[in-house]
């Protein structure tokens, strides 16, 4: 509930819209090419202005494509209806789904492991209530973006895992192909958690190995880790993948200082807006516990040291990104935090009165509530009434005024692909300049300029439009001139993801429009 309703609102920002026309590119050309018909997509911000091209197909490689290719499917049926909102919310509704599927997959893999009934009840109720708790998560899960893959292709690593490794043995070749397909896709959805499965499948066989001293068998099921990284190996060549991480790297200067900031910021994020200090100090209890030999290692217990293990194998991976930390990276951690804190409960659950067990709840929910109550009370409001940023007021206004015009042409500075996708028209300039040469030559028929990204680049760069003779009329329209329509970001002050609709307090912070005199 707290991620399906009002899917539709509001329109795609930036990273969806994005997604949705690499997604068209897709149905267009059988791939996403970055030089369509009309525009250049192509977000990579860089001096190197080929970056993350294939030279010989003008394929765009600076991301993997599982979310483009699963895009097209949703972009071909939202095509179907003319209302930009129903095709909002049919471009949204099968990322929302893939997410659900993987969410309830890793709760019903890991539910193996408990002891009992009582005990999957208890920890059915808390993971679902901790996880909608998490608005963060609910944000990401609804996006037209590649977050619910990673959980829809996490769950499934999980049920190979745990139902063919780990419960029944006896079907190694399946494990062996569903593991490594499921690893390869994971691969170009998201590379970095790629690494982490595959880090934590080799140790997983490693500590079995050092256990029951089975080289072979243990050799066996590693294969998918290592099969999956041959099968990758034309996909790294053609998307230049190293090449495109060292340039990144170099541009945003990355150091190690630069990765313990990172890590920093991922640790302060779970502290301040999840339940980062529950799960260190249930930890803390668990290994005193464990030292005084209240605890016996069970398969309750070994779930849990597994969890721990992967989460902190993808927290140290994941910060080595360059450029950066946002929440869109910490999802997957944000499911296996809450996954690791439900076993805590239920391993200490066996040591406590039912009066101390409930004492525990009320104290997790009620100081998780308290904490983040301003997002809570924002996120149920959010949920009751119609969202609509800048680009709901903004799309209408120029489909108005674009009627008639052939070939209508926008000139903007940020959230392009929005434009593209919902007036099919031509943009021109975007964020990161990557036709200015050709777009220079152009007359827009609209400008729109947002002065919070004028630290990319100044307004002037639009003067070349200014210098023909021709003039245009200036609209305000009564919604602020926010950076983004929308984000779903709680942890960027100043610029965070907004839960109602923000209208301008002034002239000046209204949103401009400079539409050409006919």
């Amino acid at each position: 509930m707290s991620a399906a309703l009002n899917l539709q609102y509001p329109l795609l920002w930036n990273d969806e819209a994005e997604c949705a026309m690499h997604s068209k590119h897709v149905l267009e050309y059988g791939y996403p090419k970055v030089h369509g018909e009309k525009n250049v997509v192509y977000p990579i911000r860089h001096p190197n202005k080929s970056l993350a091209i294939n030279e010989s197909t003008d394929a765009y490689t600076g991301i993997g494509w599982v979310m483009f290719y699963y895009g097209a499917l949703a972009t071909k049926i939202a095509s179907g209806f003319e209302d930009i909102y129903t095709q909002t919310l049919f471009l949204r509704l099968p990322f929302l789904l893939i997410g659900f599927i993987g969410v309830w997959m890793i709760f019903k893999n890991l539910s193996h492991f408990f002891l009992n009934k009582r005990e999957y009840k208890i920890a059915r109720t808390l993971f679902f209530i901790l996880l909608t708790l998490q608005i963060d998560f609910a944000l990401h899960l609804r996006e037209m973006r590649y977050y619910s893959i990673i959980i829809f292709l996490l769950g499934l690593c999980i049920h190979w895992l745990i139902k063919y490794r780990i419960l029944d043995k006896r079907r190694l070749g399946f494990y062996l192909v569903a593991q490594t397909i499921t690893l390869w896709l994971m691969y170009n959805t998201f590379a970095p958690i790629y690494l982490a499965l595959n880090i934590f499948l080799v140790a997983f066989e490693l500590v079995i190995w050092l256990r029951e001293k089975k080289i072979m068998e243990n050799l066996m099921f590693s294969l998918p880790a290592f099969i999956s990284g041959l099968l990758l190996l034309p996909i790294i060549f053609f998307f230049d993948s190293i090449n495109f991480s060292q340039q990144t790297s170099e541009l945003h200067n990355f150091s190690g200082w630069v990765y313990l900031s990172h890590l920093k910021t991922t640790i302060l994020y779970f502290v301040n807006l999840s339940y980062g200090w529950w799960v260190l100090g249930l930890g803390s209890l668990i290994l005193i516990l464990y030292l005084r030999k209240k605890i016996i290692l069970r398969k309750t217990e070994f779930t849990l040291l597994g969890l721990v293990a992967f989460g902190l194998i993808y927290f140290f991976l994941i910060n080595m990104v360059p450029h950066k930390i946002f929440t869109r990276y910490l999802i997957p951690l944000l499911i296996i935090e809450i996954g690791i804190l439900v076993f805590q409960i239920i391993v200490i659950y066996k040591h406590l009165t039912t009066g101390w067990f409930y004492c525990l709840i009320l104290a997790l929910l009620g100081t998780f509530i308290y904490q983040n109550q301003d997002n809570l009370k924002g996120r149920a409001y959010e949920l009751t009434h119609e969202y609509r940023g800048r680009l709901d007021y903004e799309i209408p206004f120029l489909k108005k005024q674009f009627e008639g015009i052939e070939n209508p042409v926008l000139a903007t500075n940020y959230e392009e692909c929005s434009y593209m996708y919902y007036l099919d028209c031509k943009v021109v300039m975007g964020f990161v300049l990557n036709n200015r040469e050709e777009d220079e030559k152009t007359q827009p028929d609209a400008i729109i300029f947002r002065k919070e990204w004028a630290w990319n680049y100044e307004k002037s760069t639009f003067d070349p439009f200014f210098k023909r003779g021709v003039k245009y009329d200036e609209y305000r329209l009564k919604v602020l001139d926010y950076p983004y329509n929308n984000i779903p970001d709680l942890s960027l002050p100043g610029h965070n993801h907004l839960f109602q609709t923000a209208f301008a307090a002034t002239e000046e912070e209204k949103v401009v429009i400079l539409v050409k005199k006919p």
